[in-house]
Formats: C-alpha cells, sequence, structure tokens
C-alpha cells in the first residue's frame, strides 16, 4: 500500500483544490487494509474506526479513508484519486460546519410505491437531460415535478435535496478532479450517471440516485453561468433551492413507464423474501430495547416496520454498542428505538 499511497499523493499534489471548490484545501487521506492503515510517512495498525471509503475525525482532525482490496486495486490511478478527493470533500465539509445533510433516518422510510417511483423516474430523465444537453427550457419542467413530488411527498423530497447537496457537491469535486486527471475516464463516468440518472434499472438505488442528481444540478448550473458555488458554511439553502431560485414551475405531466411499475413491484417481493429468509437464516436473536446509532445507507431498506440490513448496523444498550456486521434484520419504532433482532452470524460485537 506504501507505493499506491505514494503515486496517489503524486497525482493529488498535481491539483488545485481552491478551482475544484472556492476554499477547498488538499486534506489528509489514508489507504487500509484488514491489517494496516498507511498515511504519509507511517503506518499504524488497522483499528474499528477504519471502516468504509469515508471521512473520519482522527487525531483531532479530519481524516479521508479508502479500504484497499481486490476492486481498489483494479481502478485507475486516476479514478481512485479523484474518489478519495470526495472523501477529502467531505473532511472540509464537516470542518467548515455544514449543515445541509441528508436525514439518514428519512432516507429509512423513503417510500418505494409505484407512483413515487414513476415521479422519482421521471425526475431522473429530466436530470439526465440537463446534464446531457444543459438546455434552459428544461429547468421549469424540473421545477414542476419537484414541487409536485414536495407536496405529495415533503419528507421524501427534504431527503433528496440533503443528499443532492451534501453528497451532489462531493460529487461535483470528484469529477472535476477527475476531468483534470484524466478527460477520457471522466467522460465514461459522465455516461455512467447519465444511464444511472434515466435507467429505470437503477432507480431504487435512491441514494446514489441523488449522488448524481446533485451532480447534475451543479454541472448545470456551471454551464447556464447560474452562480451556485459558495463557501461551505455560509450557505443553507439546498443546491436545488440555488438553481431553481426565481424559476417557475411547469405543468406536470408523468409518462407512465411499465417497467418502472415492474420494478416497484419486484422491489416489495424481494424486500419480503429478505426478511423471510434473514428470519430463517439467523444465527442469533435477541429482544430488550436498543436505539439505533449507526447503518450503512446504502445497504438497507425499511420494510413494514423492519430495518433490513445488509452490511453493518449498530445499536446501543446505555453505554454498550453492538455491532453487527454482514445481515441483520431488526425491528425499528418510530422514535428509531430497536425491540427486536435478528442476526445471520454469530459474530456480533
Amino acid at each position: 500500500m506504501h507505493d499506491l499511497h505514494k503515486r496517489l499523493t503524486a497525482m493529488l499534489d498535481a491539483l488545485d483544490f481552491e478551482v475544484l471548490w472556492p476554499g477547498f484545501k488538499r486534506q489528509d487521506f489514508a489507504l487500509y487494509d484488514d491489517e494496516s492503515v498507511v498515511m504519509e510517512n507511517r503506518e499504524i495498525e488497522k483499528t474499528d474506526v477504519f471502516y468504509g471509503n469515508t471521512s473520519i475525525p482522527f487525531e483531532g482532525g479530519r481524516l479521508a479513508i479508502w479500504h484497499v482490496d481486490a476492486a481498489t486495486r483494479a481502478l485507475p490511478l486516476p479514478r481512485l484519486a479523484s474518489l478519495i478527493v470526495h472523501e477529502m470533500f467531505h473532511s472540509h465539509q464537516v470542518e467548515h460546519e455544514e449543515t445541509r445533510y441528508g436525514n439518514e433516518m428519512l432516507g429509512l422510510r423513503y417510500p418505494y410505491d409505484k407512483a413515487s417511483m414513476m415521479e422519482k423516474h421521471h425526475e431522473g430523465r429530466l436530470l439526465a437531460s440537463m446534464l446531457e444537453h444543459g438546455e434552459e427550457e428544461t429547468l421549469p419542467l424540473f421545477a414542476g415535478i419537484r414541487e409536485h413530488r414536495r407536496q405529495r411527498i415533503p419528507d421524501a423530497v427534504a431527503y433528496d435535496e440533503g443528499i443532492e447537496t451534501f453528497e451532489g457537491m462531493a460529487t461535483y469535486v470528484e469529477m472535476k478532479a477527475l476531468e483534470h486527471l484524466d478527460e477520457q475516464r471522466w467522460v465514461e463516468e459522465r455516461d455512467r450517471i447519465l444511464d444511472h440518472l434515466s435507467d429505470p434499472g437503477h432507480l431504487m438505488s435512491v441514494r446514489m440516485r441523488n449522488h448524481h442528481g446533485g451532480y447534475a444540478l451543479l454541472a448545470f448550473a456551471e454551464h447556464s453561468g447560474i452562480v451556485v458555488k459558495h463557501a461551505v458554511g455560509d450557505e443553507d439553502r439546498s443546491i436545488a433551492a440555488i438553481v431553481l431560485n426565481g424559476v417557475a414551475a411547469a405543468d406536470v405531466s408523468i409518462e407512465h413507464v411499465p417497467e418502472v411499475a415492474a420494478r416497484a413491484a419486484s422491489e416489495n417481493e424481494r424486500l419480503e423474501t429478505s426478511l423471510k429468509r434473514i428470519i430463517g437464516e439467523a444465527a442469533s436473536h435477541g429482544e430488550g430495547r436498543f436505539r439505533l446509532v449507526g447503518f450503512d445507507p446504502l445497504n438497507c431498506r425499511y420494510h413494514k416496520g423492519w430495518l433490513i440490513n445488509e452490511q453493518y448496523a449498530v445499536l446501543a444498550d446505555g453505554h454498550e454498542k453492538k455491532v453487527f456486521r454482514g445481515r441483520s434484520l431488526m425491528r425499528l419504532h418510530d422514535d428509531h428505538t430497536v425491540t427486536e433482532w435478528y442476526h445471520s452470524e454469530r459474530g456480533d460485537e
């Protein structure tokens, strides 16, 4: 990992971070595997604080971290560097007291019914069109569907706009870095984002769609001359609110897309199957009263009173924490307490 860290450092040193976003400066980063952590000029033993690809508090500051596995080693170096820039920007956001986070508890109860997914798909196609063509006449159409959804499902839209802002800004900076480092790979990644926004096959990945939706809004604003960049911590409006400021909403006409309806139905069936499978395969089971204090929002789903976790979750009982790795199922209440759980592995800590 030392050689990979050195090569990444040289590549990151060539970037002008202020050009990527006003006030953004290069942040510390670390690579880690199952045994060790490599930082600039030192190596330490891995501890439990190193988990996932993210930004963590470390020694009084922030540290962008990336897990080195076979998939990481297969990435082209400019792509990996751009992904680390994404996590560095999260360090920047936290250090500058960004408040426009997506409320992940709202995300847990995101509506995946047919009508909501049809509207989300319609909105995603408009965002893809804005990113690909930059046509200003698309903006009132987007304003119309966003306001329609806000009136019907306000919590879902609040979640969307939080993720579009916090993660969308980081994705925009990531993509600007990639454009500077390897323009051809930037084109390829941009095409992948366009596909993700418009293809019903990716519709159920709502959080990642919001990453890409925020990027699309920022790229559209840049193309259209809309002033949207700002010092992190000095703005309380969402990216969507900034871009849509003064835009009159057009009337909404939503096309029925059979594939979207089919995917909404199959998602419900998938969740039913997952719920029953985890109960049937559970290696351990418990009851009590716990607080949900951690979960992986990209790999969990709420269904009929149960939180289905595919990767990771943490419960607290007083000052004690119980970590679940792998599949788990938790009976979740409106106050974020858990009263029953199933775990597919016996290795919960």
